[in-house]
């Protein structure tokens, strides 16, 4: 028997279920207080207004005869046959129906309601009254009133009240207004059995919960879409989240990716078993599946590695043998924990085996973890346990800014991201001079929106490459011809200047043997005779040879070629092409010549002199460097002693710079700047060196004498009140053995210097330039050759 506690209200729990859209008034404005009714009875004079009813088969809808169907003078006969019909289908409902006009005047009840209430509305005084006669206590019957007028009669919702039945058992009746035309229906029901199947239900899962949440064991229940129904606290601390959250979530969330597809396969041999097959080893019974020690599941917590956890798998069916759903026993005991820390030292043993520098980045770049690299050969950065929980930024500046977003679109697109950068370090070799160190990073994305990058110290491969560049420019560009064989003679590769000698292109020739280019029709046989001999007895085949062009015409050369060797087994052939040409052996012939090339540079350089004062601003500042560059070859020409010999620099430039400064002809009233040449001898070397002056080779004395013009005609163009501030000074000495050049000159002359031309001069001395700026003087340092 279902009560209620007195004085509770009479709409029960389905008050706080009302429905929005049906709880609303007739009209907005025009509820009245108590019981709706009107003078006459007209439903166009009363207060409010009935909707139509939508539904024209409403098994309510009572024929329009023009009588009532209940009232004093009421007579059987008098009924049409579909009003007999449907008062005889209306007696036969197992559920009560009453019908009220629009004053609450009964219309019609059938034989039910009596025995849902214990009495007859017909029989009391109106609504109140029958109503009254069902409650339990005269507070419960004025609530039951209330609910009915503002709920039932007002707005047409649904009430449930405990009244009183023929056997004067309380009892729960459900009360259904509809509107009927201008009439009210309604419908009443004994929901008694229902409202105790749902209070058991209730009972069922608060005694569901009290066993299943405090459980020691993680339990899980999964459907057949694999996520979660329900979880209990122990699997909820194991994951690490709460149980709100995980039932949002699917088991693969939170099951290793090739773990899950192991439960997927016992689900589906559990689901397709019939209760007396056997199931694989490890099982208990025929319904459980159990996955321990090395088959153990590997779960994935919030926070933390991957945890290998003991899962005992059942699947519950339904009557019919269907899977309903999955029930998960969960065990992380002593000796799991143990075999887990076990493998997590496994890991770490190899990840220190690494010499690579391993860092475990999240999102925004903060170091989670890292492991130092332990290399012997390691020359990069050094990281230590001081970088954990502080951003990559400030702990190595240049890969934060040469990774800038990639960990990130690492981490959103889950794939894996290579690059490489170079930083240079203050500490060289020695302790002198800078280092500059090539890296090579690659970056995983890793579980917990995290990523694990890998930095490898890859400056050797660097200077190993830049070696190899720096071959394959000589290569390219020597005057020489030089060619490359297998070691049967075919030629695999040569140098431009092999191609400007002979007249072949590399693919036209490749493939091809040196017959082709060293023997005439028909002696093709006994040149590789004489080649193979020479090489087996000599070690190298060298000789003065003819050779064919493509175009037909022959030539002479001077030609060895000599085995390439690896690890002690010859692996090809280089052969060096160098092409006799007749020169003059009058000496004395020779140094006329030349002096006579002097006297008309000399020559042409008075003409520019001359024509500079006719010519414009940039014509004449043209003109002005051809003159100056002119007088670099001009004095280049005098002090050196041959073309073999070495060039003092500083002898050099103090040279041109007064051959520029008496170029640039002060106008009246106008001084120029000085620019003051000297020498500093290396701190480094012995004093039988240090006084040694600084040289370098013709060409790159050539090349040298040029920069320093374009130095000096933006200085003297400058101009300025000729004091200190405006003059400028070159410092000449040796670092390691390569010039070094430093200059101090205004900052204001910058803008008359040509970048490109300055840059080209700068690569072809294969040097390098830094220049600063600051307290208005820009301050130069040049070394050549660069160090690599």
């Amino acid at each position: 028997m279902v009560s209620r506690p007195y004085g509770a209200g009479p709409g029960g729990p389905d008050k706080e279920d009302d429905d929005a859209e049906n709880d609303q008034p007739l009209t907005p404005e025009s509820v009245p207080e108590g019981p709706v009714s009107s003078s006459a009875g007209d439903a166009a004079s009363r207060s409010w207004s009935w909707s139509d009813d939508p539904h024209a088969d409403d098994p309510f809808e009572f024929p329009e005869d023009g009588s009532d169907l209940l009232g004093s003078d009421f007579a059987e006969s008098d009924l049409s046959p579909a009003t007999k019909d449907a008062l005889a289908i209306l007696e036969a409902l197992p559920v009560g129906v009453i019908v009220l006009d629009g004053s609450q005047n009964l219309r019609y009840a059938n034989r039910e309601h009596a025995r849902l209430l214990g009495s007859d509305l017909g029989d009391c005084d109106g609504i109140a009254g029958w109503l009254r006669s069902g409650c339990r206590d005269a507070a419960y019957a004025d609530a039951v009133i209330a609910d009915w007028r503002e709920h039932i009669w007002q707005k047409q919702v649904t009430r449930v009240f405990s009244l009183k039945n023929q056997a004067d058992q309380l009892r729960e009746i459900e009360f259904a207004p509809r509107l009927v035309g201008d009439d009210l229906v309604v419908v009443l029901r004994d929901v008694t059995e229902s409202r105790q199947a749902e209070d058991a239900l209730r009972a069922m899962d608060v005694k569901f919960d009290a066993v299943f949440q405090p459980a020691e064991p993680g339990i899980a229940l999964v459907d057949r879409t694999g996520r979660f129904l329900d979880v209990n606290g122990a699997f909820a601390t194991l994951m690490g989240r709460p149980r709100h959250e995980l039932r949002r979530m699917a088991l693969a969330d939170c099951v290793a990716f090739s773990d899950i597809e192991r439960l997927r396969a016992a689900e589906a041999r559990l689901e397709a078993a019939a209760p007396s097959n056997p199931t694989e080893p490890g099982s208990s019974d025929d319904s459980r599946v159990l996955f321990s020690g090395d088959e153990a599941i590997h779960f994935r917590p919030a926070e933390g590695d991957t945890l290998p956890t003991e899962v005992s798998l059942t699947v519950v069916r339904s009557p019919l043998g269907q899977r309903l759903y999955s029930v998960l026993h969960l065990r992380s005991d002593a000796e799991s924990v143990r075999d887990f820390e076990q493998s997590r030292a496994r890991s770490r043993a190899l990840l220190e085996a690494i010499p690579d520098l391993i860092l475990v980045l999240d999102r925004d770049g903060t170091v989670t973890d890292l492991m130092p690299a332990n290399g012997g050969d390691w020359r990069g950065i050094s990281a230590d346990d001081t970088w954990r929980d502080r951003p990559i930024a400030e702990c190595w500046s240049a890969f934060a800014d040469a990774a800038g977003a990639r960990i990130a679109e690492c981490i959103d697109g889950e794939t894996i991201r290579a690059w490489r950068f170079s930083e240079t370090s203050p500490e060289g070799d020695g302790g002198h001079g800078e280092r500059e160190v090539h890296y090579s990073v690659r970056v995983a994305p890793c579980e917990h929106d995290g990523a694990v990058a890998v930095v490898m110290d890859v400056t050797e491969e660097a200077e190993a490459r830049e070696a190899h560049a720096r071959q394959g420019l000589a290569f390219r560009h020597l005057e020489e011809a030089i060619l490359v064989t297998d070691l049967r003679g075919r030629i695999t590769d040569f140098n431009a200047a092999a191609e400007r000698i002979f007249g072949y292109r590399l693919g036209d020739i490749a493939g091809q043997g040196l017959a082709k280019l060293y023997a005439e029709p028909g002696h093709e046989r006994a040149l590789n005779q004489e080649i193979t001999r020479s090489l087996n007895e000599q070690g190298r085949w060298e000789t003065r040879h003819r050779f064919f062009r493509r175009d037909g015409s022959t030539g002479e050369a001077e030609v060895v070629f000599l085995p390439v060797t690896e690890s002690g087994t010859p692996r090809s052939l280089l052969g060096i092409h160098r092409e006799v040409t007749d020169r003059s052996p009058d000496t004395s012939a020779a140094e006329k010549m030349q002096h006579r090339w002097r006297n008309q540079l000399q020559e042409i350089n008075g003409l520019l002199s001359l024509e500079l004062p006719s010519l414009g601003g940039l014509e004449s500042a043209a003109l002005a460097k051809m003159q100056a560059r002119l007088k670099v070859i001009g004095r280049l020409h005098e002090l050196a002693e041959s073309l073999e010999a070495p060039v003092d620099l500083a002898a050099f430039a103090r040279a041109l710079a007064g051959d520029l400064h008496r170029m640039a002809g002060p106008e009246a009233g106008e001084v120029i700047p000085l620019l003051e040449v000297k020498t500093e001898a290396p701190s480094d070397e012995d004093e039988s060196e240090a006084s040694a002056p600084v040289t370098a080779d013709f060409e790159m004395a050539t090349t040298f004498g040029f920069l320093f013009a374009e130095l000096a005609l933006a200085l003297f163009a400058n101009g300025g009140d000729g004091g200190p501030a405006a003059d400028g000074s070159v410092v000449l000495t040796r670092l390691e053995g390569h010039p070094l050049v430093r200059a101090n000159v205004p900052a204001a002359m910058m803008s008359g210097i040509s970048v490109p031309v300055l840059r080209a001069l700068v690569e072809q001395l294969r040097g390098s330039l830094n220049v600063k700026q600051e307290d208005g003087r820009a301050r130069w340092l040049l070394r050549f050759p660069a160090k690599r």
